[in-house]
């Protein structure tokens, strides 16, 4: 007999369409691909027979939620009510010397969450002192990612001050990371 699944987004049942030889069975893979986060609930319909005279229905439910990632300072206790975001701060590190620290992102979500770092846009003529050669990556189901970022002065008696902003799959939030670092 010939069949044909009728379904709504973000799910698609694969395959999509064919044909079932006599006492035979097919394994039919479901995709949920949402792009918005909530609880999705539709009725998937196969339509089957020669001229698909006959219809049979399953209630297909999943839960999307938007990734959430948590931004901070190994060894930051957070009780300095006034700051925003989480601050990383290198202290006085000498001349053409290079210190390197690190921030942990923590996925708070049951499912893998990928992310992106990107550094907060400044002028084209300031001075970059600080690096990150982490673009990108992935934090595994209700874990945890250790990135380092490094502080290289060269402008003794200079306070450096950056941003990076961590930003989940779906550019929907970022966390703002400050770091500050001065030259001696």
């Amino acid at each position: 007999t010939q069949f044909r699944w009728d379904v709504p987004e973000p799910f698609l049942l694969i395959p999509e369409s064919g044909v079932l030889d006599p006492r035979c069975q097919i394994r039919t893979k479901v995709l949920f691909q949402p792009q918005i986060a909530l609880v999705h609930n539709v009725i998937a319909t196969c339509h089957f027979g020669l001229n698909e005279e006959y219809k049979k229905s399953i209630q297909l439910t999943a839960i999307a939620k938007y990734p959430h990632l948590l931004v901070s300072v190994p060894g930051d206790t957070g009780e300095d009510a006034s700051k925003v975001g989480p601050v990383l701060q290198f202290g006085c590190i000498g001349v053409g010397m290079t210190s390197e620290k690190s921030i942990e992102i923590c996925n708070l979500s049951v499912v893998d969450a990928p992310f992106r770092i990107a550094r907060e846009k400044r002028p084209a003529h300031m001075d970059c002192h600080f690096s990150c050669d982490i673009s990108s990556g992935v934090v595994p189901a209700q874990g945890k990612l250790r990135v380092p970022l490094l502080f290289s002065p060269h402008i003794v008696g200079m306070e450096s001050v950056d941003y990076f902003h961590v930003i989940p799959a779906g550019n929907l939030t970022k966390s703002v990371l400050k770091i500050s670092g001065t030259c001696k």
